[in-house]
């Protein structure tokens, strides 16, 4: 998206305020003109009311002098604060948009954006509303009067005169250009620091422990003051391209209004010029080059601004790569769940699968094995539509899955991970997180299905007790066990398990494999572990091995056909198993 392209999107948000902006316009209009008639006034005083001695008008005139730039600043303010809501209000409105691009795009475009990405687009979206309708739009809009308004009053006055204090200016809109195409780049390289430190940032907290325990406190010191010389360098290199900028400025400024003065005052000896006019002169061309210079300002702020919109654009441009079906989740005596020569892999080529066919029926309790990459938790990707399978079709209850949308299929099927993600919050709260009304009665019985109630009773505050960050509070096992919880407050029609049980010990385990036979009776399970005892009871396991279906029976039939299953399960128990 060009910069042309973005900057009209963020007026059009802007113009969704057009009668407030409507009234800040004319506050800055009344601003400028009332600061563009002071100097008349002034003119008027050394022309007309000194000669005339006329006490009584020069009286009113100082007394406008000393009151209009009152009004005119009140005016000011008014339209600034204006101008400060319509910014809040872009904001507010880029970071909702922003958020609900969130929500709906897909694991697989969530992995082409790393974390500081997403911490800088966060928080560009928090400045460029302010920044555009505060720094560069409306304050370019009242300089481009206040230009226009002097430029025309100074043509009255003198042509000759204007022409000469009109010369500098393509000096100062030239340098502008160039350091403002230097400033881009500058601001490009800055941001791209800024999100790799932020990258840095989340992996360093997060990774503290391991960086003591393996002594590398040294390395990350190195790395942190290499990065804050290279950082400082570019800083400093953008302080000094605005220095050299705002020197020329001044430059330009100075010499242009000793040219003035000079012809000016020759003038006045030739008696062309009238001592106020030049007045008007003086007064006017600092105004105007400062005005330029502020104009100036705003191109380079939008030049610096430049990447933090982009950022933000581009990310509310993307595309969401689901199409959304329309199909009600609804049981039917169709089988529940069928792949027919599903394919699949990650740009990375992991968890690939290849030629994938199996069917499940309504009720049954499947287990799902194999080593470490070999695709499993891949299955459970594609069956809730976090991706979209390369090649095949997977039928649910005999329908496409690309027929529901993501929102139906997450209504009737609800995973368990390994590590549920818990949320700096209570207990109680990430419970009813995925069921928002549930009853305290419900949250209890979900807790003692859970296994989780000998561990309520042991905290002060029971189900009030908040967690901390990412539940830091919580052993693995315990986290498992709200994961668990939670699921059974969905009460899905098909429930998917991912290693829901690794971290818990073998009676903790036995206790809730007991319980979920009754809480899920009836219902689809699809359960994936190393550990082959959570599955031994299983209808039937599926065996993965490399992205394909190795075998499927039931744990007697897999142990007397000695496949992979078999070697597995010798290898976990160390000894053979009769069949």
């Amino acid at each position: 998206m060009s910069k042309k392209q973005s900057s009209l999107q963020l007026m059009g948000l802007m113009l969704t305020q057009k009668r407030i902006l409507f009234f800040s316009i004319l506050a800055m209009f009344v601003s400028v003109l009332i600061q563009l008639v002071i100097p008349l006034i002034m003119k008027y005083i050394v022309d007309q009311v000194i000669p005339r001695q006329d006490f009584f008008v020069f009286g009113g005139a100082v007394i406008a002098l000393i009151l209009l730039p009152i009004v005119a600043s009140l005016f000011a303010m008014m339209g600034n604060r204006i101008n400060h809501r319509i910014g809040a209000h872009v904001t507010d409105t880029v970071r909702l948009q922003l958020f609900d691009k969130f929500l709906r795009l897909s694991p697989a475009q969530y992995h082409n954006l790393n974390s500081g990405v997403m911490n800088q687009v966060i928080g560009a979206a928090g400045e460029i509303g302010d920044l555009y309708m505060t720094q560069i739009v409306i304050p370019f809009i009242f300089q481009a009067i206040m230009v226009v308004g002097m430029i025309s009053f100074m043509l009255y006055l003198n042509v000759e005169l204007t022409l000469i204090s009109l010369f500098f200016l393509p000096f100062v809109v030239i340098t502008s250009l160039m350091l403002g195409k230097k400033a881009k780049g500058l601001a490009s390289d800055v941001m791209k620091m800024q999100t790799e430190l932020s990258s840095y940032a989340i992996e360093f907290f997060s990774g503290l422990k391991s960086t003591q325990l393996f002594q590398q406190e040294d390395q990350e010191r190195a790395y942190q003051s290499a990065w804050i010389k290279q950082y400082r360098k570019k800083r400093n290199h953008t302080f000094v391209v605005g220095q050299f900028a705002e020197i020329m400025g001044h430059v330009i400024k100075s010499l242009g209004f000793g040219v003035v003065f000079a012809y000016g005052a020759w003038q006045i000896f030739e008696g062309r010029l009238t001592i106020g006019s030049l007045l008007v002169f003086i007064v006017y061309h600092p105004q105007l080059y400062a005005m330029i210079e502020k104009m100036q300002f705003a191109y380079l702020k939008t030049v610096e601004t430049w990447p933090k919109t982009k950022l933000v654009r581009d990310i509310l441009d993307m595309e969401v790569d689901r199409t959304a079906g329309n199909l009600i989740f609804a049981e039917t005596n169709e089988p529940v769940l069928s792949f027919q020569n599903v394919s699949f892999a990650y740009e990375e080529n992991r968890g690939q699968l290849s030629r994938v066919t199996f069917t499940i029926d309504k009720g049954e309790f499947i287990g799902i094995v194999g080593e470490s990459g070999s695709g499993k938790s891949t299955l459970f990707e594609l069956i809730l539509r976090f991706y979209e399978p390369s090649s095949g079709r997977i039928l649910l209850y005999g329908n496409d899955l690309s027929s529901y949308s993501s929102q139906e299929i997450r209504c009737g099927i609800t995973i368990v991970t390994q590590e549920p993600f818990i949320w700096n919050r209570s207990i109680r709260d990430n419970l009813r997180y995925v069921k928002p009304e549930v009853t305290d009665q419900e949250l209890i019985h979900a807790c003692q299905i859970a296994q989780l109630s000998d561990f309520l009773t042991r905290l002060p505050y029971g189900l009030d007790t908040i967690l901390g960050e990412k539940g830091v509070k919580l052993s693995g096992g315990e986290k498992q066990r709200i994961g668990i919880a939670r699921a059974i407050l969905r009460d899905p029609t098909i429930l998917l398990m991912d290693e829901p049980t690794s971290a818990l010990d073998a009676k903790t385990e036995a206790l809730f494999q007991e319980q979920l036979k009754q809480t899920f009776h009836g219902k689809t399970i699809l359960v994936i572990a190393h550990r082959l005892a959570t599955v031994k009871d299983a209808d039937r396991i599926i065996v993965v091995k490399d992205g394909r279906i190795d075998d499927i029976g039931s744990h007697q039939e897999l142990m007397r056909r000695g496949g992979e299953y078999s070697q597995l399960y010798n290898e976990q128990f160390g000894e053979k198993e009769a069949p």
